[in-house]
C-alpha cells in the first residue's frame, strides 16, 4: 500500500512558487511602471531611447552626460502606452551610482551589451559591477524586470549559441544573485527567455522591443 507524502506535494508546490516568481520578476507585466536602459560605454543606450521614440536633446554620437528621457508613448494599431520620464545616463562605472535613483519598485531594465565586448578578451569586469550593481538595486523592490539585449549582434561572427554559453561563463554567478540566490538550475531559463540579440538599427528587432513594452504596460 502506498502511503501519500505530505513532503511531496509541498515540494511540488514549492517548485511551483519560484517558477512563478522568475516569470513576474524576469518579464514586463501590467504593473510595470517604468523602463530603464543601462549598460557599458557605446552599448546603444542613447540610439536605443531614441529608436523607441523618446525626443532626446543630444544623440549617442554627442552626448558626453546624462540627460532628461522625458515622457513619450509608444502606439500600435488601437493602442498607445505612455513611458515615464526617466534619465539617459552614461555607460563608465561613475555612473553606477545613479542606478539608485532610476531603479524602483515596478520597474523594467533593458541591460545592453554590445557584441563585440565577445570577440575580446574581456574579463567583464565593468559588466560584472554594473549587474551586481542593479542585483543591489531590486533587491527587496517589487516587480522588478530585467532583459539583456546583445547589440552589434549583426556586426560579429559568433552565433546566438556560442554567445549565450560565453554569457553563461562569464556572468552566470552575477545572473544567479538576480534570479533567486542558490537556484542556479534557473540559469538555463534565464538565457533562453531573458537575452535577446538586436541591431538597433533594424525595424524588425525595434518593434520587437515595442511590442514588449506594448504588451507589458
Amino acid at each position: 500500500m502506498l502511503l501519500f507524502n505530505p513532503f511531496t506535494l509541498y515540494m511540488l508546490i514549492f517548485r511551483k512558487i519560484i517558477d512563478i516568481l522568475i516569470v513576474i520578476i524576469f518579464k514586463p507585466n501590467k504593473e510595470t511602471k517604468n523602463i530603464v536602459i543601462l549598460g557599458r560605454k557605446e552599448s546603444g543606450k542613447t540610439e536605443l531611447w531614441s529608436r523607441l521614440g523618446a525626443k532626446l536633446k543630444e544623440s549617442s554620437k554627442n552626448r558626453t552626460s546624462q540627460q532628461t528621457v522625458s515622457e513619450f508613448t509608444i502606439s500600435k494599431d488601437e493602442k498607445t502606452v505612455t513611458v515615464s520620464e526617466t534619465k539617459d545616463i552614461g555607460g563608465g562605472g561613475d555612473w553606477v551610482s545613479t542606478y539608485d535613483e532610476l531603479i524602483s519598485k515596478d520597474t523594467f531594465i533593458y541591460y545592453l551589451i554590445n557584441g563585440h565586448e565577445f570577440e575580446k578578451k574581456s574579463s567583464f569586469k565593468e559588466i560584472k559591477s554594473q549587474i551586481e550593481k542593479i542585483s543591489r538595486c531590486i533587491k527587496g523592490q517589487e516587480n522588478c524586470g530585467l532583459k539583456i539585449l546583445i547589440t552589434h549582434f549583426d556586426e560579429i561572427n559568433i552565433t546566438e549559441q556560442e554567445l549565450k554559453q560565453k554569457i553563461k561563463q562569464k556572468l552566470e554567478n552575477k545572473i544567479t544573485n538576480l534570479i533567486l540566490k542558490g537556484v542556479k538550475q534557473k540559469i538555463t531559463q534565464f538565457l533562453d527567455n531573458n537575452i535577446d540579440f538586436v541591431n538597433l538599427l533594424d525595424e524588425k528587432d525595434i518593434n520587437k522591443i515595442k511590442d514588449e513594452i506594448l504588451e507589458a504596460l
